[in-house]
């Protein structure tokens, strides 16, 4: 039998919070847990398997190898950890609430006291894996102990005889009565242009097949009104950025990650502030993965954002010489000198980047020593005016012709490339797994590769 004991009221809102289930070893923490976060459609943080991953050793070995104290620190420094990450359900190790040092962090979110009897935890719990419990005496000594810690926590208690048996009726009293109920989350894909979009199709279908209660629109914003992002109603849990906002979503956000970030494409809309990270260039690398980037020479078409992500990955991924070509000559030189010093950092032999305006003598020439040539400009998009082609004829053979514009399927330098027999590839699969790092920025944990291949075979239709 379950049911709610007792809840303190306060004003919260789960989405923006998290769920913390204290209780005893063996109470059924992960186990309603991570079917909570899953009903929820929220993260699932397992403390002692964070831990455990995090330190390579299981927590018996981790008790005998440092002891109670010291894995004490551990755990609490994980509980901060986890903390900063996005908000979801996190099944705590049994002893954390003892430390006074993680009580602030508790009390920030929504505790629940999983209060499962001692003597039914004592018929199915493995003692091997508990070095706390040497046996069903030691389990009713530590809950004598730990009930008061428990009970001064707690913003609810969920008192049960079993796990398996109570799941349902465990959801249903967090879902229909306790204060973490609330709509969807809202997410979206905010530029201008935004029609053509395909992140709305690639988003929802992970929320459908991965089971999560949010939904992802389309937002345009023209240049200059980005700031509106801040009176969204209803508010915004977590955006992606495109041209022309990826260097003012940089300015916008409080913090980046990593720091010092000058342009994002993605955001995240926290109580501390807005947190933007670049998942761009991890989603290029990850489209070109059996492209050899090392020693190869490259002509980039862009300044923008998109074009500084992709010019960093090649130079960090060691890439020889990378020429920028932009129609404000000024703003490929100022990028150019900035990505010098990220060519410096780059481990290997010298590389090079270089800016240029949109002379079309200068690139040919580039292009007739290039390995690669990648557009990063909207140029060729459904409904964008194209530039001329005439370049295209002066790549080597065996050269790689990039475009990140998605749609058309085929835009005019790709047809252009292919037509003399080229290798070309255009942005969808960067637009996928750009979406998959951005949505394990919003949401933690790790989208299985099978589902994202599943979403690409369903962008591709859509294409």
């Amino acid at each position: 039998m379950l049911f709610l004991v007792k809840r303190r009221k306060r004003d919260y809102n789960y989405a923006m919070r998290h769920v913390y289930l204290i209780g005893l070893p063996g109470s059924g923490k992960t186990t309603l847990g991570a079917l909570t976060a899953r009903a929820l459609g929220r993260p699932f943080y397992d403390m002692d398997e964070y831990i455990e991953r995090k330190t390579g050793q299981t927590i018996s070995e981790l008790f005998a190898d440092i002891g109670e104290a010291a894995f004490r620190i551990i755990e609490s420094d994980t509980l901060m950890e986890i903390a900063q990450n996005t908000s979801g359900i996190v099944a705590t190790g049994g002893g954390t609430p003892l430390s006074p040092k993680n009580a602030p962090t508790l009390n920030a979110g929504y505790t629940i006291f999983i209060d499962r009897p001692p003597e039914e935890i004592a018929k199915t719990v493995d003692y091997t894996t508990r070095p706390l419990l040497p046996g069903a005496e030691a389990l009713f000594a530590l809950d004598a102990a730990r009930r008061p810690a428990y009970e001064q926590l707690m913003d609810a208690r969920i008192r049960s005889e079993t796990v398996d048996s109570g799941v349902k009726e465990v959801l249903d009293i967090l879902i229909e009565q306790s204060p973490i109920k609330t709509s969807k989350l809202r997410l979206a894909v905010v530029g201008d242009p935004v029609e053509h979009s395909l992140s709305p199709i690639l988003h929802n279908s992970l929320y459908r097949l991965l089971g999560i209660n949010a939904s992802y629109e389309k937002l345009r914003l023209p240049k200059g009104r980005l700031s509106e992002l801040l009176v969204q109603s209803p508010p915004l849990f977590g955006c992606n950025i495109t041209m022309p906002h990826k260097e003012d979503a940089a300015a916008l956000a409080k913090r980046t990650k990593p720091a010092g970030l000058k342009s994002v494409n993605t955001l995240k809309f926290t109580p501390e502030g807005i947190v933007g990270t670049s998942t761009d260039g991890l989603g290029f690398l990850k489209s070109v993965a059996d492209i050899e980037l090392c020693g190869a020479r490259a002509v980039l078409l862009g300044a923008g954002g998109a074009a500084r992500v992709v010019a960093e990955a090649l130079l960090e991924r060691g890439a020889a010489r990378v020429a920028l070509f932009n129609r404000t000559k000024e703003k490929a030189l100022a990028l150019a000198n900035e990505l010098q010093n990220v060519a410096a950092r780059a481990a290997g032999a010298s590389k090079e980047c270089e800016g240029f305006g949109l002379c079309v003598a200068r690139l040919e020439a580039e292009c007739a020593r290039a390995d690669i040539l990648i557009n990063a400009t909207p140029c060729g998009m459904e409904g964008v005016e194209g530039f001329p082609l005439s370049f295209v004829e002066a790549l080597p053979k065996g050269a790689f012709v990039y475009d990140l514009v998605y749609r058309p399927n085929e835009t005019p330098l790709l047809r252009a490339a292919k037509t003399r027999g080229l290798q070309t590839r255009n942005g969808l699969a960067m637009l996928l797994w750009q979406g998959i790092y951005a949505h394990e920025f919003w949401f933690g944990g790790s989208v299985p590769e099978a589902i994202a291949l599943e979403v690409l075979q369903y962008l591709k239709e859509k294409v």
